[in-house]
């Protein structure tokens, strides 16, 4: 029996680049914070350059935060919280809470999720 030997890498990024040059796109990565969820909804139509610059983050930091890749600093964590109108206490809690809860739980106007009267 013949042995088999593993794919090399120029073969494996060969068939990426033919992939992508078809127009298949690379998958989405989804967000899975609640803090990724209000990052992405209060930069709305801004790149993710625009909003790190706006927070003063890079970029990168920016794109992992929002993907959950990334539990942030907390000099990252104030950056966040002043840019989100959030304090730092609800921007750490959100970084590690499952995209499943309800973003409005850690919004100022709500405490301990339920509506301020």
């Amino acid at each position: 029996m013949a042995a088999r030997t593993a794919p090399s890498a120029k073969n494996d990024a060969g068939a990426n680049q033919s992939r992508y040059a078809l127009g298949v796109a690379r998958p989405m990565l989804t967000v899975t914070t609640a803090l990724g969820i209000a990052l992405r909804e209060r930069r709305e139509s801004l790149s993710t350059h625009e909003a790190a610059a706006a927070i003063g983050i890079t970029q990168a930091t920016l794109s992992r935060v929002e993907r959950g890749a990334y539990r942030p600093s907390v000099l990252t964590a104030l950056a966040l919280s002043r840019w989100l109108g959030w304090t730092m206490e609800q921007v750490l809690e959100a970084a590690s809470t499952p995209a499943a809860r309800r973003v409005a739980e850690f919004s100022p106007s709500t405490r301990g999720g339920t509506a301020r009267g």
